[in-house]
């Protein structure tokens, strides 16, 4: 027996459902009736990662050689059931808790990602809950830096070199100038020690 979508659209979302099925031979003597009940469920589930991922939204050379862990939610589903979360073609899988879902990507993980160093990738989050109802599909991005800046200075400090209150007033902008590679707005850090090595 097929049902349409016409036959199917007085079911609501939740209602339980039974159904019952009569038989009679051609004497008219009647079966005894079957029955079967089932719950609709007509709602699809919903799943979001959490930005930014990994804290910040980047993938740096210390998180590589440790870990990150990406959450995200799973609303509409049992506790159990799994995300499906591909990164770079690979599928990992997460479980649902309350709602909520995390992934740890270890250093294992993460030692393949130098070789898209400098890009930004996608992951995509999938689940479905126990009737099979396809949630939309969440997206997120990871920026992967595993490139350290560099610095250094423009012209060396000769040798001996002092700075000293008067040389400092006939020029205020005097001192070391540095150059680097770090994205404009990068605050740079200069600390400045005595003889001793105190700062």
């Amino acid at each position: 027996l097929d049902l349409t979508a016409e036959d199917l659209a007085g079911i609501s979302d939740g209602d339980t459902v039974t159904v019952t099925a009569d038989v009679s031979d051609l004497a008219g003597n009647p079966a005894q009736q079957a029955s079967a009940s089932f719950t609709a469920d007509l709602s699809a589930p919903t799943v979001t990662i959490t930005e930014p991922v990994a804290e910040d939204g980047f993938l740096n050379i210390a998180e590589q050689a440790s870990s990150i862990v990406i959450r995200g939610t799973a609303e509409g589903v049992e506790n159990g059931r799994s995300v499906v979360v591909d990164i770079e073609d690979i599928q990992y899988s997460a479980t649902v808790t309350d709602g909520a879902w995390s992934l740890v990507l270890t250093s294992d993980d993460l030692e393949s990602f130098s070789e898209i160093d400098g890009q930004t990738i996608t992951i995509w989050a999938d689940i479905d809950d126990a009737a099979g109802n396809d949630a939309e599909q969440a997206t997120a991005s990871l920026d992967i830096d595993l490139t350290a800046p560099t610095i250094s200075f423009v012209d060396e400090v000769p040798e001996g070199f002092i700075l000293t209150l008067a040389s400092l007033a006939a020029d205020p902008d005097s001192g070391a100038e540095v150059q680097t590679d770090a994205p404009d707005g990068t605050p740079v850090t200069l600390t400045f020690s005595d003889g001793n090595g105190v700062a």
